[in-house]
């Protein structure tokens, strides 16, 4: 979300790793921050007159807002749910985006079926669209990249903002050579995370969505202040989601507490279309996860492939070293689990989660969005 950052003390950090660096360094917590307009701007939605109108009409309005305001707009396209709705009914509505960025993982074309199969028709459709897309640029990795990320002396987390805990080189800045021009860069990847306690349900906005990466005018479609009612509206369809399907669940209730064949009825009250992969609509293979996921698994697989171990190694030993460096910061990381292809997946090693910050949390009631303080649940 445009300008959403942490805070040490008064510093401020586009990134999450950075910033646990300085809290280890003050002793001082790393708090989320989102932007007050785009809290401000969730408040000022009139939630029944919203309602009224269907989470669809607001999509299509911010669609309409987005090509009236830019002239060159890049679309984050992977063919999951929320990026091919973007793309969909923009395209329905008459609208061309000027370009489409997609990141995928292998580094030759041999490997793509083993590395990069969940994307296959994403890229068919932009194929079969071509009206829909005037530039389609899709990046891959280099072995000069991955060099320049992995045999740094410090671990990128602390030099790319937004870097999550992976082996495959997704951020922009590794490829700003290669962008195409644009004016705003729109992502679609965010689901409301609702909490349901004391028959009282929550929206909380937290860090586990993509973090801040300096593209010139982020646009979050489905959770920032631009047109707020549609990540308002999105709230209340989730809420009443959960009420009809799971009317037990309290606590937590995400797309990841959703039984997988109620999962596409969920995206449908989301107002969003199918996923064109199953793989892409689960989710668990992406990069963009912060474990070692299988696409990052994958990725280091056809590294060795190519004989490059010693890439592999260099990310395992900072792998480690990072780890050893934040892990007793308070409340930053989770130590978990994992196998990598580097001795055949035969020993577990550490890997590593951040830990959720709340940046703020709304009550929501049948009238309008309070904003509640996240430890008491009081209005603020």
């Amino acid at each position: 979300m445009q300008g959403q950052h942490y805070q040490v003390n008064g510093s401020k950090f586009y990134g999450y790793y950075q910033a646990l660096k300085c809290s280890k360094e003050t002793g001082l917590f790393a708090e989320f921050i989102i932007p007050r307009w785009h809290i401000d701007a969730h408040l000022s939605v009139d939630v029944p007159s919203a309602l009224s109108k269907g989470l669809e009409y607001w999509i299509d309005k911010k669609i309409d807002w987005l090509f009236d305001s830019f002239s060159q707009p890049k679309l984050q396209y992977t063919g999951g749910t929320d990026s091919h709705t973007i793309l969909s009914r923009a395209y329905d509505k008459g609208h061309q985006f000027y370009s489409t960025w997609t990141q995928i993982g292998s580094i030759t074309n041999e490997w793509f079926d083993r590395c990069d199969e969940e994307y296959a028709p994403a890229l068919a459709w932009l194929e079969a669209y071509p009206d829909a897309v005037k530039h389609t640029q899709i990046n891959r990795p280099t072995i000069e990249i991955y060099e320049q990320v992995w045999q740094n002396q410090v671990h990128p987390a602390y030099w790319l903002p937004g870097w999550h805990f992976c082996f495959k080189p997704v951020h922009r800045y590794l490829y700003h050579h290669q962008m195409i021009d644009y004016d705003c860069v729109v992502s679609g990847h965010f689901k409301p995370h609702m909490f349901k306690e004391n028959g009282h349900w929550y929206w909380w906005m937290h860090n586990s969505h993509d973090e801040y990466t300096f593209f010139k005018n982020d646009i979050s479609f489905f959770g920032d202040g631009y047109i707020p009612e549609v990540a308002v509206a999105q709230a209340y369809r989730a809420k009443q989601f959960f009420e009809e399907h799971l009317p037990e669940k309290n606590g937590s209730c995400t797309l990841g507490t959703i039984p997988y064949e109620l999962r596409p009825s969920y995206h449908n009250y989301l107002g969003r279309l199918p996923a064109l992969s199953e793989k892409i609509a689960i989710g668990t293979i992406l990069a963009k996860s912060t474990h070692l996921s299988v696409k990052n698994q994958q990725c280091m697989e056809e590294m060795i492939a190519l004989g490059r171990v010693d890439i592999c190694k260099s990310w395992d030993e900072k792998r480690q070293e990072m780890i050893d460096d934040i892990r007793d910061v308070p409340y930053g990381i989770t130590v978990t689990k994992g196998r990598s292809p580097i001795d055949n997946y035969a020993s577990e090693i550490e890997c590593m989660e951040r830990v959720q910050r709340l940046a703020v949390v709304y009550r929501l009631d049948d009238d309008r969005l309070v904003e509640v303080d996240p430890v008491n649940r009081e209005p603020l």
